[in-house]
């Protein structure tokens, strides 16, 4: 919930690869890095040093937020999975 509540709040976020958030790296939302120390100081001095990138990779990750992850969207979301579960049933 974290990397979501970052990125709602327009902050580039640092994840591993073991967070299994692929939307981060297609949709240049952060900085996926091994879990390392140096790749993580890397990752963090990049961020630090660059307010123009930070600030774009900030917009695009609450633009995510508000494709995908709002309530709203959720709830769309559930309702179509939901529909196709009595498509499927109807046809039986």
């Amino acid at each position: 919930m974290a990397v979501l509540e970052a990125m709602a709040c327009r902050l580039p976020i640092v994840i591993t690869d073991k967070c299994n958030f692929p939307e981060v790296a297609q949709k240049e939302t952060g900085i996926i890095i091994q879990p390392n120390t140096g790749q993580l100081t890397d990752a963090l001095k990049y961020i630090i040093n660059s307010f123009e990138k930070k600030t774009e990779i900030g917009i695009r990750g609450r633009q995510l937020i508000e494709e995908k992850y709002t309530w709203d969207r959720i709830a769309d979301m559930m309702i179509k999975s939901y529909e196709e579960i009595l498509k499927c049933n109807a046809s039986m």
